[in-house]
C-alpha cells in the first residue's frame, strides 16, 4: 500500500524549494502527497534554525506531530533542515520518537527513509542516525544542477540557483549550516525555468543565500544567467531575492534596465546604515556605497519596487546609530521593509561582542522603526 506523506515547510522560500524537491522524489516513487498533514501516514518537517523564534516554531511543530504519533494518528515523523544541521545530537536526545533526521545534504535520501518507515523498519533508521551523529557529514548542502520540477500549473515558482554563502557576517549562522557558496550551472537553472514555463508558470523568483555572488565559484555570474533566462520563450517575469549590495554591478543594472522580463522587484537586505554598526556586522559595504547603489537603481529603474531588511539592537548600536537608521528608512522610502531585532546566536562572532543591548531597548527600537 502506498503511504500518504504530508509536509510542513518552515522558514524561508529556500526551504520551500528543498521541500518541493523532496516531494517530487517521493511522488516519482509512488507515494501519495497530501496537504492534510494531521492524517498523513508520514509527516516530514523541514525546519528553520536561523533565529530564536524560528527555532521555537520548529520545536513546537515537532512536538505537535510527536503527540499525533503517540495517539497513532500518524505513523512516522521525519525531521529535516537547518535544525538537524545545527543541533543533530541534541535533537536526537530531545525527540527520540522521531523516526529519522535528515541533514541539509541528505534530502535525496527521503525516499529510502519513507520506504523504511512504511515497512516498519525504523530500527534501521535509528542506527543510521546514531552513526551519522558520530561522523557528522561534511560538505555542501545538497543542490542539484539539473532538477525535475513536478507537473502542476502554478503562476509563479521559486528557483534556487545556489546554496551556501561565502559571507562572514558576524551575526549569521547560515554559512555554518549550509556551507560555502556552491552555484548551479547556467544550463541547469535555465532547464528548470523551461520546465516550469512548460507547466504554465509565468514568473520565476530566483533565490539563494547570496544571489549576486552566484557563479563566482564556477567562473560565471548572475548577469550571465539572466541573459540566458531572457531568451526563454513563454516566461513573462522574473524577480530577484536576497541580493547583496557588493556585487550589484553597473552592468547588471544596465541589463535590468533593458530587460523585457525583469518585473522591477528587488530584495536587497542592507541590514543597517551606520558605518560603525556595519563594520561590527562585518558587512563590506559602507553607508555611502549603499546610498550610491540605491541612487543608481532608482535613476536607471524609476519604477523599481525595492525591498530591504534591517536589524535593530546589534551589540554596540548607539542611539545615534539607531537615529541614522531611522533617517535612512524615512529618506529612502522603501516599497517594502522587514525588520528584526538582534538575537545572540551561539557560534557567531557577534555572540561575544561587548555592548549587548537589553530586550527592552531592542523591542522599543524595533517598534519605533516599524
Amino acid at each position: 500500500m502506498r503511504p500518504t506523506v504530508g509536509f510542513v515547510s518552515l522558514g524561508c522560500p529556500k526551504n520551500l524549494v528543498d521541500t518541493e524537491r523532496m516531494m517530487d522524489l517521493l511522488s516519482k516513487d509512488g507515494a501519495i502527497l497530501t496537504g492534510e498533514q494531521n492524517t498523513a501516514d508520514i509527516v516530514v518537517i523541514n525546519t528553520c534554525g536561523f533565529l530564536d523564534p524560528a527555532k521555537k516554531e520548529s520545536m513546537d511543530t515537532i512536538g505537535e506531530f510527536i503527540s499525533l504519533k503517540k495517539k497513532k494518528r500518524v505513523k512516522g515523523v521525519v525531521v529535516t533542515g537547518c535544525m538537524t544541521e545545527r543541533y543533530l545530537g541534541l535533537m536526537r536526545e530531545t525527540y527520540p520518537e522521531v523516526d529519522a533526521f535528515l541533514q541539509t545534504r541528505e534530502f535525496s535520501q527521503i525516499v529510502t527513509v519513507v520506504q523504511n518507515i512504511s515497512a516498519g523498519e525504523t530500527e534501521v533508521l535509528k542506527k543510521r542516525s546514531l552513526l551519522q551523529g558520530e561522523e557528522q557529514l561534511k560538505g555542501h548542502s545538497e543542490i542539484t544542477d539539473f532538477v525535475t520540477r513536478a507537473p502542476g500549473r502554478r503562476s509563479f515558482a521559486y528557483v534556487k540557483i545556489a546554496e551556501g554563502c561565502n559571507r562572514v557576517c558576524s551575526f549569521c549562522i547560515i554559512p555554518k549550516l549550509r556551507g560555502k557558496l556552491h552555484s548551479r550551472t547556467v544550463a541547469g537553472v535555465v532547464d528548470e525555468v523551461k520546465q516550469l514555463v512548460a507547466h504554465g508558470t509565468k514568473e520565476v523568483i530566483f533565490i539563494a543565500q547570496d544571489l549576486t555572488s552566484y557563479g563566482r565559484d564556477v567562473g560565471t555570474s548572475l548577469l550571465d544567467l539572466l541573459k540566458e533566462v531572457e531568451k526563454v520563450e513563454g516566461l513573462e517575469w522574473f524577480r530577484l531575492m536576497y541580493n547583496y549590495p557588493r556585487f550589484f554591478t553597473d552592468e547588471l543594472i544596465s541589463f535590468l534596465k533593458t530587460s523585457t522580463k525583469f518585473c522591477g522587484y528587488l530584495d536587497i537586505p542592507f541590514q543597517h546604515i551606520s558605518d560603525p554598526v556595519l563594520e561590527k556586522m562585518k558587512r563590506p559595504e559602507s553607508s555611502a556605497e549603499i546610498k550610491t547603489l540605491i541612487s543608481k537603481l532608482r535613476t536607471a529603474l524609476p519604477n523599481i519596487s525595492l525591498r530591504t531588511t534591517v536589524m535593530v539592537g546589534f551589540p554596540g548600536e548607539t542611539q545615534e546609530d539607531f537615529e541614522a537608521l531611522l533617517e535612512f528608512v524615512k529618506d529612502t522610502n522603501f516599497n517594502h521593509l522587514g525588520a528584526f531585532t538582534y538575537y545572540r546566536e551561539e557560534g557567531t562572532p557577534s555572540f561575544d561582542l561587548e555592548g549587548q543591548l537589553s530586550d527592552e531597548v531592542k523591542q522599543k527600537r524595533y517598534h519605533k522603526l516599524m
